[in-house]
């Protein structure tokens, strides 16, 4: 920022030095633009390569629910009918619109850690406004945060305990003036160990925070230019088997999010030519669902995969590990689709493979590729120390007195 005194401290420490800039993202504008200051690229690292090295995750854009639409403008309308016509920072921080744009986000929130299989697994909400974000936090404590007993006992049944494992409890308003310094801070790490579900932001927290278990990101406001793609690339860090980052879009972003994609890819036509063909988009779109489909397809197609019995002879046939280890890929990518096109609600894509039916194939195939694993260790022989846990893993001992 040229009316910042940062850049002219910078300038003025060392007039002659040579100035190097390391940014994910540059300043492209006509008012401000990284190059004026430090000259053409030495080097350029693009996000479509982050992902092929496996640095960073595509992203998945989640438009809200029609339902959730309808009840949010009827909230909207009683807001204006109760109150007039007043600004709009103050009906988005009313709570007659905030308590069931939270609900709506908790819910979500929930639904999500249950579908991709992952309790542990963090939100973040950018709000519209402070005030709303304020709002947000007020009713989330009084609705939503956990007020039991550590001596509370715990759910019956195992779908009751993984129930409440992804129940939404803990959250944390981050904003400049709410609590101290070393407070936010220590909030922050809670986040990032897992100690808190929720972060309820406006303007902190969007450039520089990096978590790897904040997986799903809400947009309450839009974002413009640069800052935008700062703010959705919080979601993209890798983060155990996840192959992407959730945004859930409740201000419209595509507009915003083309017109920086384009401002970039433009940059890159002149800086690059030719090369600009290997620039790829950060979404995944619902296109290329489509073609991971057909490449499942193409692996099941030798296979039965209407009958689980059938298939599983068919498999047990293959002794080559190469063969079942690229089957069972195969089959873990149809899984991570299925939990996809529901998250997009893209549910003609449902039709196009029994993905429950798949489920069950994955299993077969992920228990004839340990039996393949476990000949392959007992034929090499490199070591036996772990024989013998592998044949009692599923053995059951009772001791009963004669």
């Amino acid at each position: 920022n040229p009316q910042g005194s940062f850049l002219a401290n910078l300038s003025q420490s060392d007039r002659n030095a040579i100035k190097i800039g390391l940014t994910g993202t540059p300043l492209l504008g006509d008012d401000y633009n990284s190059r004026a200051l430090f000259g053409d690229y030495i080097h350029k690292y693009y996000y479509n390569a982050s992902i092929a090295d496996g640095y960073t995750l595509r992203l998945i854009r989640e438009e809200i629910a029609t339902n959730y639409k309808i009840s949010l403008q009827e909230a909207l309308a009683a807001v204006q009918l109760q109150q007039g016509d007043i600004d709009r920072k103050q009906i988005y921080s009313h709570p007659k619109f905030v308590e069931p744009m939270l609900d709506y986000i908790v819910r979500d929130f929930e639904k999500s850690r249950t579908a991709l299989g992952d309790s542990s697994i963090g939100g973040m909400v950018i709000c519209d406004s402070a005030d709303q974000a304020k709002e947000m936090h007020k009713i989330f404590n009084a609705v939503y945060a956990d007020k039991t007993s550590s001596s509370s006992a715990e759910p019956e049944g195992y779908a009751a305990q993984a129930a409440e494992k992804n129940r939404v409890k803990t959250a944390a308003l981050i904003l400049h003036d709410i609590g101290s310094k070393d407070e936010r801070k220590q909030w922050v790490e809670d986040f990032k160990a897992g100690k808190i579900d929720f972060l309820f932001v406006y303007n902190m927290l969007l450039t520089g925070f990096d978590a790897k278990r904040l997986k799903k990101l809400y947009l309450g406001r839009i974002i413009k230019a640069h800052n935008l793609l700062q703010a959705l690339t919080r979601v993209n860090r890798t983060y155990g088997d996840f192959r992407y980052g959730y945004v859930v879009d409740f201000a419209d972003i595509r507009k915003e999010f083309d017109k920086t994609n384009k401002d970039y890819f433009d940059e890159l036509q002149s800086e690059l030519g030719d090369e600009v063909e290997h620039y790829s988009n950060l979404f995944k779109s619902s296109e290329e669902v489509t073609q991971e489909i057909e490449a499942i397809k193409d692996v099941l197609f030798s296979f039965d995969i209407q009958n689980a019995e059938e298939f599983s002879r068919q498999i047990s046939q293959i002794q080559d590990r190469t063969t079942i280890l690229a089957l069972k890929n195969a089959l873990a990518d149809a899984r991570n689709l299925y939990n996809l096109i529901r998250l997009q609600g893209e549910y003609s894509l449902l039709q196009q493979l029994d993905f429950k039916k798949l489920n069950q194939l994955y299993r077969e195939t992920s228990n004839h590729l340990e039996l393949l694993n476990l000949k392959e260790t007992i034929e090499t022989a490199s070591d036996t120390s772990n024989l013998l846990n592998v044949a009692l893993e599923d053995v059951i001992f009772k001791f009963a007195k004669i």
